[in-house]
């Protein structure tokens, strides 16, 4: 799983469950991609996980709602 990060000019930067980091270029990335996008890399390529985000965002939301409670 990989998710990214954040944007830099034509490089998306990705980050995997274990914090390592990769540089890939926006165009190897499926449409509609933004920062907090969760992707599965398959057979060199990267796409899409809706599940996975949605249910990554709700835990990050749960979290933050613990913090400032």
């Amino acid at each position: 799983m990989w998710i990214i990060d954040r944007f830099e000019g034509e490089l998306a930067v990705l980050e995997n469950e274990d914090g390592a980091c990769e540089n890939v270029s926006r165009e190897t990335l499926p449409p509609g991609c933004r920062a907090g996008s969760v992707l599965l890399k398959m057979d060199g390529v990267f796409v899409p996980d809706a599940a996975l985000e949605q249910e990554r965002r709700e835990k990050l939301g749960r979290m933050q709602d613990d913090l400032f409670s």
